[in-house]
């Protein structure tokens, strides 16, 4: 969850930047995104269930090339960045 923390830290430190609607939603997907990966991980435990069975990797993975989709698997501040510079085009 290494984005929504950095999101989320951001946020405290600076309150919300003057994004658009876009890339906030972008914000909001990643969030989100990564929140499911967390989930699919404490229910596996929950259940006693190996993490790494392969129905529970599959998902992970579907979700996590979701968010590489979002992401371009570029660290926190590089994409925080990106995301300012593309709300600015769009606002």
């Amino acid at each position: 969850m290494r984005y929504t923390r950095f999101f989320g830290q951001l946020n405290k430190e600076n309150g919300l930047q003057q994004i658009s609607r876009y890339q906030l939603a972008r914000i909001m997907n990643i969030a989100f995104l990564e929140g499911k990966i967390s989930g699919v991980e404490a229910t596996a435990k929950t259940f006693n269930e190996n993490i790494n069975s392969k129905g529970t990797e599959l998902l992970k993975f579907q979700i996590r090339r979701r968010v590489t989709e979002l992401t371009g698997n570029k660290d926190p501040k590089s994409l925080m960045e990106e995301i300012c510079y593309l709300s600015e085009k769009e606002i």
